[in-house]
C-alpha cells in the first residue's frame, strides 16, 4: 500500500515538472533525429494601431512574448509611429512531434503608454496555424489601450484581448 501511494505521487509530481516547465516537449520530444520534425510558425505576424480614448498613441512601447517550448520565451519589442501603428514580424520555430508531448503555443502583447502598461493580447494554442494565431491574420486591427480585455475562445484557442479587427 506505501509503495502504490509512494508510486501515484511521484508519477503525479513528475507530470507537474514536466507541465509547468515545459519540459515534456524538450525531453521526450527532442532527439539528434530529423524525423517528426517541421517548420512552424510561431506568430503569424501582425500590424495593427494602438488608440488611447479615441486617439493614436504614438510612441507607445509595444512589447511581443512568444513561447512554444521549454525556454523562457522570444520577447520583441517595436515603437508605435505617429499614427499608433505597429508591426511585428512572423515568427517560426523547429517542432518534432511526440506522442508524449502537447504543444502549447503562448503569445502575450503589452503596449506601455504615458507611463502605464496595458495587456492587449494573451493567447494560447494547442495547435498550429499556418496563417496567423486565429487561422487567418485579422485585418484593421485596433487596439483601444482603455478598453476591457473580451474573451474569445473557439477549439483550440483561447483569446483575451482589447483589440477589434474584421475577418
Amino acid at each position: 500500500m506505501y509503495t502504490k501511494n509512494v508510486i501515484h505521487i511521484l508519477s503525479a509530481l513528475i507530470l507537474i515538472v514536466f507541465s509547468v516547465k515545459g519540459l515534456a516537449m524538450s525531453f521526450f520530444g527532442s532527439s539528434s533525429s530529423d524525423k517528426n520534425k517541421e517548420e512552424i510558425i510561431i506568430f503569424g505576424g501582425m500590424e495593427g494601431q494602438l488608440l488611447f480614448e479615441g486617439k493614436p498613441a504614438a510612441g507607445a512601447e509595444v512589447k511581443l512574448w512568444t513561447k512554444w517550448d521549454s525556454s523562457d520565451g522570444d520577447t520583441v519589442v517595436v515603437t508605435s509611429d505617429e499614427n499608433g501603428h505597429f508591426q511585428f514580424e512572423e515568427q517560426k520555430g523547429t517542432y518534432k512531434s511526440s506522442a508524449f508531448a502537447q504543444l502549447v503555443i503562448n503569445q502575450q502583447i503589452t503596449a506601455t503608454y504615458q507611463g502605464d502598461e496595458y495587456l492587449i493580447w494573451n493567447f494560447s494554442s494547442l495547435k498550429v496555424f499556418n496563417e496567423g494565431a486565429l487561422g487567418y491574420k485579422p485585418q484593421n486591427l485596433m487596439c483601444e489601450l482603455t478598453n476591457d480585455r473580451e474573451y474569445y475562445e473557439e477549439g483550440a484557442i483561447s483569446l483575451f484581448t482589447s483589440c477589434s479587427w474584421d475577418n
